[in-house]
């Protein structure tokens, strides 16, 4: 009994005290290997690395935790109305799966370039699991499926995801998830593209 106890205080505990997590390495990002998503299948021909990318001009890149997940749904909402700002400031947006599930769905809601990372680089330095069983104890994770009409199994990802703003090869901006629902606050980019 103590032992579930104690388990269920430690998955409650802030994401950032649980899951590995570090700042993020612009070579590493650069050396990443990308696919091209192309409808909800990978184009092989469209493999580059990330690096040819940054090259062409400024990126906002959205790796996206779960395809999925009806949080990701909305978040992709989201970054839709604010695509005008970052097309004004002359930066690309585009996203990065490392699943292939619930594509089909999430370009419904995501108008944009996703590419698949197989390495998960865009994930973190320190991949920041949070296995299966956790989602369970975690009392937010009720709460939050409840907003979203799902279940929590539907609902929780396995991985956290981010957001990096590239210019270059310069990292100007990023934002790991500190929480299952953390959404990255649209003005501090707005702030990030400033100093571009």
């Amino acid at each position: 009994m103590a032992s579930i106890v104690g388990a269920a205080m430690y998955v409650n505990l802030p994401l950032e005290l649980i899951v590995q997590s570090d700042e993020p390495n612009i070579k590493e990002l650069g050396d990443t290997k990308l696919i091209k998503i192309d409808e909800k299948t990978l184009d092989v021909n469209e493999q580059i690395l990330a690096k040819d990318l940054f090259h062409n001009g400024s990126f906002l890149i959205w790796a996206v935790r779960n395809p999925e997940c009806p949080f990701c749904h909305e978040e992709a909402k989201a970054f839709d109305l604010f695509k005008d700002k970052l097309n004004a400031a002359g930066v690309k947006f585009i996203a990065v799966v490392d699943k292939m599930n619930g594509i089909k769905k999430f370009k419904e809601f995501f108008n944009g370039d996703i590419y698949y990372d197989s390495q998960r680089n865009f994930y973190g330095s320190k991949t920041r699991w949070i296995y299966y069983w956790l989602r369970f104890f975690r009392i937010k994770s009720y709460f939050d499926a409840l907003r979203y009409g799902k279940t929590v199994r539907q609902f929780e990802g396995k991985i956290a995801g981010g957001v990096y703003l590239i210019n270059g090869n310069e990292l100007n901006f990023y934002h790991f998830e500190k929480s299952w629902v953390d959404a990255t606050n649209k003005n501090d980019i707005i702030d990030a593209i400033k100093n571009l």
